[in-house]
């Protein structure tokens, strides 16, 4: 009993086999049906080749957008989302330092100048200032700490993380001072007005430190604004280079690869329809 695979097979090689005679006049019948049904490998194999055409046009195409989709997603847009949202929190973290910096300014007059104890016996604006001194510097040390942070450093140049934790020597062959040693600078200084006779000299070598501080915290907030900026910046021209690049691809796999496979099968099913319409007008 023929199955409607092998029953279709015999009826369009029987066709086949008919018009070529009626066109020809030979004798095209060399075999059996039964014979041709024997050996189906030599179909079973161009069903297969077919197939496999197809399948590896398909993983092509699957290799490079899971390449493209894997390499941009998980190491390049995690990592640039990642910093967008890091970005807020750091440059808040250098504006809090220069708070925090003057508000230190403040606690320290406060608790360790003189004149504040004269001008004001019995009133304080704070009731603890050299407590709030202390307090101050140790949020500012944590807060300075914390741009050791991974998620803060890869949004910094090294150069900046440097120039915050260090004392280098400038193109004047004078000292520039970081945040970090400017700092304990300037509580160096408010411990030295505790113990020291009050002059106006003190004072303005005190405020000059103050400013100094400032400043140098300022232009560290300048320069990690442009870091980070700069630093997010490459990480997306990385994602359209990427891009542009898969979009190459596709289009050379498409242009040089699909499309002259699918001119191709295109055209065996124009011969086929070719033939099956002759067939079948002759079956008629």
């Amino acid at each position: 009993m023929l199955n409607n695979g092998q029953l279709g097979m015999v009826k369009l090689r029987n066709s086949s086999i008919d018009r070529l005679m009626l066109i020809h006049g030979t004798d095209y019948n060399t075999e059996t049906n039964a014979e041709i049904l024997k050996h189906p490998h030599s179909i079973r194999k161009a069903h297969s080749s077919l197939h496999l055409s197809y399948a590896w046009r398909i993983l092509a195409f699957f290799i490079i957008s899971a390449s493209y989709y894997f390499l941009v997603y998980f190491y390049i847009y995690k990592d640039c989302e990642e910093m967008m949202i890091n970005r807020p929190s750091l440059l808040n973290n250098f504006n809090l330092r220069r708070v925090l910096i003057s508000r230190l300014s403040i606690f320290s007059r406060e608790a360790y100048l003189p004149y504040m104890n004269t001008l004001f016996k019995t009133s304080y604006a704070f009731p603890n200032p050299q407590k709030m001194v202390e307090n101050t510097y140790t949020e500012f040390m944590i807060k300075t700490k914390e741009l050791r942070n991974k998620n803060f450093c890869n949004l910094m140049s090294q150069e900046l993380i440097d120039r915050i934790y260090e004392t280098t020597e400038s193109d004047t062959n004078a000292l520039d001072q970081g945040s970090y040693p400017l700092a304990n600078d300037v509580v160096d200084e408010i411990y030295s007005l505790k113990n020291t006779k009050f002059t106006t000299k003190e004072h303005s070598r005190y405020n000059s430190k103050i400013t100094e501080a400032q400043d140098e915290i300022l232009q560290e907030f300048l320069l990690a604004d442009h870091d980070s900026k700069n630093i997010i910046k490459d990480k997306l021209n990385i994602i359209i280079n990427a891009t542009v690049f898969y979009t190459m691809a596709v289009l050379f796999l498409f242009f040089f690869y699909y499309w002259p496979f699918f001119i191709a099968q295109a055209a065996k099913l124009n011969k086929l329809s070719m033939l099956q319409s002759i067939l079948l007008t002759e079956a008629e």
